[in-house]
């Protein structure tokens, strides 16, 4: 978990520092290699979150889709 933490609070200061840079007198070349590197940093949170995360062990994926969301999934035979 504690890698997770340091990958999102890494990945939020570089969004912020770029929102930042982009209203200062910076050179343009900064802005656009920021830009290109940031798909690359949305990869690796997700990367992060799916290799290292924890899930709250009250459903499986097939009794739940999601989580957070009050939505029971239907099974193939409950659909027939």
């Amino acid at each position: 978990m504690k890698k997770i933490l340091i990958a999102v609070a890494v990945v939020t200061i570089y969004l912020l520092t770029y929102t930042t840079i982009m209203y200062m007198q910076v050179n343009d070349n900064v802005l656009i290699t920021m830009f290109f590197i940031s798909p690359f940093l949305l990869v690796g949170i997700v990367y992060f979150v799916l290799k290292f995360g924890e899930s709250s062990g009250r459903y499986t994926f097939d009794e739940r889709l999601y989580d957070g969301l009050d939505f029971t999934r239907k099974r193939k035979e409950q659909m027939n």
